[in-house]
Protein backbone atom coordinates (compact mmCIF):
# COMPACT_ATOMS: atom_id res chain seq x y z
CA UNK A 1 0.00 0.00 0.00
CA UNK A 2 0.75 3.68 -0.52
CA UNK A 3 3.04 5.54 2.81
CA UNK A 4 -0.32 6.81 4.48
CA UNK A 5 0.48 8.79 8.20
CA UNK A 6 -1.72 9.83 10.84
CA UNK A 7 -1.02 11.90 13.51
CA UNK A 8 -2.47 14.25 15.28
CA UNK A 9 -1.86 16.61 17.89
CA UNK A 10 -4.28 16.90 21.56
CA UNK A 11 -4.93 19.84 24.46
CA UNK A 12 -6.78 17.95 27.42
CA UNK A 13 -7.27 19.27 30.63
CA UNK A 14 -7.09 17.08 34.01
CA UNK A 15 -8.04 19.07 37.90
CA UNK A 16 -6.88 18.29 40.94
CA UNK A 17 -7.19 19.31 44.34
CA UNK A 18 -3.65 20.14 45.05
CA UNK A 19 -1.42 21.92 42.11
CA UNK A 20 1.31 20.17 44.17
CA UNK A 21 0.50 16.65 44.12
CA UNK A 22 1.45 14.24 41.94
CA UNK A 23 0.77 10.26 41.87
CA UNK A 24 1.90 7.60 40.24
CA UNK A 25 0.63 8.65 36.83
CA UNK A 26 1.75 12.19 36.72
CA UNK A 27 5.28 13.26 37.24
CA UNK A 28 6.55 16.06 37.79
CA UNK A 29 9.90 18.48 36.81
CA UNK A 30 11.43 21.78 37.65
CA UNK A 31 13.35 24.14 35.39
CA UNK A 32 14.90 26.90 35.83
CA UNK A 33 14.63 29.56 32.62
CA UNK A 34 16.07 33.17 32.92
CA UNK A 35 16.57 32.44 36.57
CA UNK A 36 13.57 32.07 37.56
CA UNK A 37 11.96 28.22 38.82
CA UNK A 38 9.19 26.77 37.24
CA UNK A 39 7.25 23.79 37.58
CA UNK A 40 5.95 21.57 34.88
CA UNK A 41 4.01 17.95 35.18
CA UNK A 42 4.01 15.75 32.71
CA UNK A 43 2.21 12.36 32.14
CA UNK A 44 5.14 9.47 30.52
CA UNK A 45 4.63 7.85 27.77
CA UNK A 46 4.32 4.28 29.01
CA UNK A 47 1.45 5.74 31.01
CA UNK A 48 -0.18 6.56 27.59
CA UNK A 49 0.76 3.80 25.79
CA UNK A 50 -0.63 1.48 28.85
CA UNK A 51 -3.75 2.95 29.03
CA UNK A 52 -4.66 3.12 25.19
CA UNK A 53 -3.24 -0.56 25.39
CA UNK A 54 -6.14 -1.65 28.47
CA UNK A 55 -8.82 0.37 26.72
CA UNK A 56 -8.43 -0.48 23.31
CA UNK A 57 -10.99 -3.14 23.44
CA UNK A 58 -9.49 -6.28 22.91
CA UNK A 59 -9.01 -9.64 24.94
CA UNK A 60 -5.47 -9.39 26.77
CA UNK A 61 -5.66 -13.78 28.16
CA UNK A 62 -1.84 -14.20 25.96
CA UNK A 63 -0.44 -11.08 27.02
CA UNK A 64 1.34 -9.72 29.57
CA UNK A 65 1.17 -5.79 29.36
CA UNK A 66 3.04 -3.73 32.07
CA UNK A 67 3.83 0.00 31.15
CA UNK A 68 6.84 -0.22 29.35
CA UNK A 69 6.72 -3.05 27.22
CA UNK A 70 4.63 -5.82 25.59
CA UNK A 71 5.71 -9.12 26.87
CA UNK A 72 4.31 -11.61 25.03
CA UNK A 73 2.87 -15.77 24.28
CA UNK A 74 4.47 -16.53 21.45
CA UNK A 75 0.71 -17.46 20.36
CA UNK A 76 -0.50 -13.90 20.75
CA UNK A 77 -0.50 -13.00 17.34
CA UNK A 78 -1.38 -9.35 15.37
CA UNK A 79 -4.36 -11.33 13.96
CA UNK A 80 -6.02 -12.00 17.03
CA UNK A 81 -4.98 -9.12 19.12
CA UNK A 82 -4.98 -5.76 17.37
CA UNK A 83 -3.22 -4.06 20.29
CA UNK A 84 -0.12 -6.46 19.57
CA UNK A 85 -0.54 -4.66 15.74
CA UNK A 86 -0.59 -1.15 16.56
CA UNK A 87 1.97 -1.05 20.03
CA UNK A 88 4.49 -3.69 19.21
CA UNK A 89 5.82 -6.68 21.40
CA UNK A 90 8.85 -8.43 22.14
CA UNK A 91 8.61 -11.94 22.08
CA UNK A 92 11.29 -13.88 23.73
CA UNK A 93 12.06 -17.59 22.87
CA UNK A 94 15.41 -19.26 21.09
CA UNK A 95 15.32 -16.48 18.88
CA UNK A 96 13.79 -13.08 20.11
CA UNK A 97 11.15 -11.20 18.21
CA UNK A 98 11.06 -7.74 18.29
CA UNK A 99 8.28 -5.84 16.15
CA UNK A 100 8.05 -2.24 16.73
CA UNK A 101 5.28 0.09 17.77
CA UNK A 102 3.20 1.44 14.33
CA UNK A 103 1.63 3.96 16.78
CA UNK A 104 3.88 6.15 18.17
CA UNK A 105 3.30 8.95 21.52
CA UNK A 106 4.71 11.70 23.08
CA UNK A 107 4.66 12.51 26.68
CA UNK A 108 1.91 14.64 27.78
CA UNK A 109 2.92 17.58 28.27
CA UNK A 110 1.36 20.49 31.40
CA UNK A 111 0.84 23.99 29.14
CA UNK A 112 -1.45 26.13 31.65
CA UNK A 113 -3.30 25.48 35.50
CA UNK A 114 -5.81 27.85 36.30
CA UNK A 115 -7.35 28.10 39.44
CA UNK A 116 -10.97 27.82 39.61
CA UNK A 117 -13.60 29.64 42.08
CA UNK A 118 -13.82 26.07 44.37
CA UNK A 119 -10.16 25.93 44.81
CA UNK A 120 -9.08 23.30 42.48
CA UNK A 121 -7.07 23.68 39.86
CA UNK A 122 -7.34 22.93 36.15
CA UNK A 123 -4.36 21.95 34.21
CA UNK A 124 -4.08 21.80 30.14
CA UNK A 125 -1.75 18.95 29.04
CA UNK A 126 -0.82 18.53 25.24
CA UNK A 127 0.30 15.31 23.40
CA UNK A 128 0.75 14.10 20.05
CA UNK A 129 0.44 10.49 18.90
CA UNK A 130 1.53 9.16 15.13
CA UNK A 131 0.30 6.24 13.04
CA UNK A 132 1.79 4.11 10.28
CA UNK A 133 -1.12 3.31 8.22
CA UNK A 134 0.45 1.57 5.86
CA UNK A 135 1.82 -0.92 8.36
CA UNK A 136 -1.10 -1.79 10.16
CA UNK A 137 -2.46 -5.55 9.92
CA UNK A 138 1.30 -6.86 8.32
CA UNK A 139 3.62 -9.04 10.60
CA UNK A 140 6.48 -9.90 8.72
CA UNK A 141 8.17 -11.94 11.72
CA UNK A 142 5.12 -13.96 11.62
CA UNK A 143 4.30 -13.76 7.79
CA UNK A 144 0.60 -12.16 8.35
CA UNK A 145 -1.34 -9.53 6.84
CA UNK A 146 -4.87 -9.10 7.50
CA UNK A 147 -7.97 -7.55 5.59
CA UNK A 148 -7.87 -4.31 5.01
CA UNK A 149 -11.51 -3.79 6.24
CA UNK A 150 -10.06 -5.27 9.80
CA UNK A 151 -7.17 -2.88 9.41
CA UNK A 152 -9.77 -0.09 8.98
CA UNK A 153 -11.51 -1.09 12.16
CA UNK A 154 -8.48 -1.27 14.37
CA UNK A 155 -7.48 2.29 12.91
CA UNK A 156 -10.94 3.34 14.03
CA UNK A 157 -10.87 1.47 17.03
CA UNK A 158 -8.16 3.73 18.05
CA UNK A 159 -9.91 6.33 16.98
CA UNK A 160 -12.69 6.22 19.28
CA UNK A 161 -9.93 5.33 21.95
CA UNK A 162 -8.51 8.58 21.38
CA UNK A 163 -11.73 10.58 21.39
CA UNK A 164 -12.65 9.02 24.99
CA UNK A 165 -9.56 8.20 26.33
CA UNK A 166 -9.03 7.86 30.26
CA UNK A 167 -6.71 7.46 33.50
CA UNK A 168 -6.85 6.02 36.78
CA UNK A 169 -9.93 4.10 38.04
CA UNK A 170 -13.25 4.41 39.08
CA UNK A 171 -12.82 6.31 42.24
CA UNK A 172 -9.92 9.24 40.56
CA UNK A 173 -10.94 9.02 36.83
CA UNK A 174 -8.90 11.73 35.27
CA UNK A 175 -10.72 11.83 31.75
CA UNK A 176 -8.30 12.95 28.60
CA UNK A 177 -10.83 13.87 26.00
CA UNK A 178 -9.49 16.09 23.36
CA UNK A 179 -10.77 19.37 23.97
CA UNK A 180 -8.75 20.84 21.01
CA UNK A 181 -7.22 18.51 18.26
CA UNK A 182 -5.37 19.41 15.19
CA UNK A 183 -4.06 16.78 12.44
CA UNK A 184 -5.18 14.58 9.74
CA UNK A 185 -4.23 11.94 7.14
CA UNK A 186 -1.43 12.43 5.12
CA UNK A 187 0.69 10.82 1.86
CA UNK A 188 3.77 11.29 4.86
CA UNK A 189 4.41 9.80 8.43
CA UNK A 190 6.01 12.58 10.18
CA UNK A 191 4.55 14.06 13.96
CA UNK A 192 4.42 17.78 12.26
CA UNK A 193 2.54 18.74 15.38
CA UNK A 194 4.93 17.52 17.72
CA UNK A 195 5.29 20.57 21.00
CA UNK A 196 4.06 23.53 18.90
CA UNK A 197 0.44 23.51 21.12
CA UNK A 198 0.50 26.23 23.68
CA UNK A 199 -2.19 27.69 25.79
CA UNK A 200 -1.46 31.41 27.48
CA UNK A 201 -4.13 33.04 29.08
CA UNK A 202 -6.75 30.44 28.52
CA UNK A 203 -6.17 31.07 24.93
CA UNK A 204 -4.73 28.76 22.01
CA UNK A 205 -1.91 29.61 20.27
CA UNK A 206 -3.09 29.93 17.08
CA UNK A 207 -0.05 32.06 15.49
CA UNK A 208 2.21 29.61 16.19
CA UNK A 209 0.02 27.01 14.48
CA UNK A 210 -0.43 28.80 11.41
CA UNK A 211 3.47 29.38 11.45
CA UNK A 212 4.39 25.46 11.14
CA UNK A 213 1.88 25.05 9.05
CA UNK A 214 3.29 27.49 6.43
CA UNK A 215 6.46 25.74 7.12
CA UNK A 216 5.07 21.70 6.58
CA UNK A 217 7.84 20.72 3.45
CA UNK A 218 4.98 18.46 2.37
CA UNK A 219 2.54 18.58 -0.53
CA UNK A 220 -0.95 19.32 0.46
CA UNK A 221 -0.50 19.08 4.64
CA UNK A 222 -2.16 22.18 4.96
CA UNK A 223 -5.40 20.93 3.13
CA UNK A 224 -5.22 17.64 4.91
CA UNK A 225 -5.05 19.53 7.82
CA UNK A 226 -8.36 19.95 9.96
CA UNK A 227 -9.18 21.20 13.56
CA UNK A 228 -12.09 20.39 16.17
CA UNK A 229 -12.72 21.98 19.27
CA UNK A 230 -14.94 21.47 22.48
CA UNK A 231 -16.53 25.05 22.56
CA UNK A 232 -17.09 26.85 26.04
CA UNK A 233 -13.59 26.19 27.36
CA UNK A 234 -10.73 28.39 25.51
CA UNK A 235 -11.65 32.28 26.05
CA UNK A 236 -10.71 32.27 21.97
CA UNK A 237 -12.79 30.10 20.75
CA UNK A 238 -14.30 32.16 18.04
CA UNK A 239 -10.67 32.98 16.55
CA UNK A 240 -9.96 29.59 16.53
CA UNK A 241 -13.36 28.36 14.56
CA UNK A 242 -12.39 31.41 12.02
CA UNK A 243 -9.04 30.85 11.71
CA UNK A 244 -8.05 27.33 11.92
CA UNK A 245 -11.97 26.00 10.54
CA UNK A 246 -12.29 23.87 13.45
CA UNK A 247 -15.16 21.52 13.80
CA UNK A 248 -17.05 20.06 16.90
CA UNK A 249 -14.73 17.11 18.51
CA UNK A 250 -17.03 14.72 17.36
CA UNK A 251 -17.26 15.89 13.88
CA UNK A 252 -13.28 15.96 13.38
CA UNK A 253 -13.10 12.64 14.12
CA UNK A 254 -16.06 11.57 12.00
CA UNK A 255 -14.01 12.70 8.81
CA UNK A 256 -10.64 11.45 10.24
CA UNK A 257 -12.45 7.77 10.41
CA UNK A 258 -13.83 8.25 6.84
CA UNK A 259 -10.44 9.16 5.62
CA UNK A 260 -9.35 6.35 6.93
CA UNK A 261 -11.96 3.97 5.33
CA UNK A 262 -11.28 5.71 2.11
CA UNK A 263 -7.22 4.93 2.36
CA UNK A 264 -8.16 0.85 3.00
CA UNK A 265 -10.93 0.76 0.06
CA UNK A 266 -8.46 2.39 -2.37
Amino acid sequence: MEIKGLTMAIIFQIESSDDEKVDENIKSRRRIIDGKLYRHTYIPIQTLRYNFVNQIGTDHEEIGADKTVLQLDLKATIDKYPEVDLFGYVKNAEEQKIRLAIVRLSNAVSLESIKNEDGTNRTYYTYTISADLDKVGIDENDGIEIENTEKADRVINLLDTIRHLYMGTDEDKKDLEPLFVIGGVYDFEDAIFHDILGVENNKVDIDKIKSVLKEIPYKNADTDTLCGLVKGIFSNDDEITEELNAKPVSEYFEIIKNKVIGYYEG
